[in-house]
């Protein structure tokens, strides 16, 4: 992880985020962190000192089991928020999230600020609505059953923008298959009619 310390870097970072629309305190003081494809922004074995908005890049969240073996949970890009779990109660991650690609993130330090954000009625709202969508997809994907088939369309109808599959990267994390296995199921729900191909790699519920 580096630290991007040039002031011009971090106010276009902090253009890019949009994060003036999610909080409405002033003076806080953010800071920029680079990671490259590896690293972790955040695991259980370290307390997570910053929430990170990222703003470039992409990350997968997974965790471990006791086995040691891993499972996927879902991408974070741009727009997502890692850290708004622990900003709302313990420090320490309970899952692990990995730089996937390359990834830029605007931070804010939650021991500084923690006080003055629990305040602040945007910065909270921003915060529910980010864990509301994580819980409300965790729930959803744990209540998928059957086959991969029925998953997808299950994905479709209620996870998916649109009712619209164009991230077979983060589809897969979400659905538990591979790639292989999703863009097989993708090509035979389109021939069914069950689903309408848009574009590359796009695919619509048929209505």
């Amino acid at each position: 992880m580096k630290e991007l310390n040039e002031p011009d870097q971090i106010e276009l970072y902090i253009r890019k985020s949009g994060i003036k629309e999610k909080l409405s305190t002033e003076g806080i003081i953010f800071k920029v962190f680079r990671y490259e494809k590896g690293e972790l922004l955040a695991s259980p074995v370290e307390p997570l000192d910053y929430i990170l908005f990222p703003v470039e890049g992409k990350a997968v969240i997974y965790g471990i089991r006791n086995d040691g073996t891993s499972f996927p949970i879902s991408e974070i890009r741009k727009g997502d928020i890692i850290g708004d779990v622990e900003f709302t109660g313990s420090d320490e991650p309970v899952l692990f999230v990995e730089a996937s690609k390359p990834v830029v993130c605007l931070a804010i330090d939650i021991k500084a600020y923690r006080k003055i954000l629990m305040n602040d009625v945007t910065f909270l709202q921003t915060i529910l609505a980010s864990f509301a969508g994580k819980f409300r997809k965790i729930i959803t994907i744990d209540a998928m059953s059957g086959n991969i088939e029925e998953r997808v369309l299950n994905y479709m109808e209620n996870l998916s923008p649109e009712h619209e599959l164009y991230r077979i990267s983060e589809a897969i994390y979400a659905l538990r298959c591979s790639r292989r296995q999703l863009q097989r199921v993708l090509r035979k729900l389109a021939d069914e009619g069950k689903i309408m191909k848009t574009g590359k790699g796009r695919y619509k519920l048929s209505r």
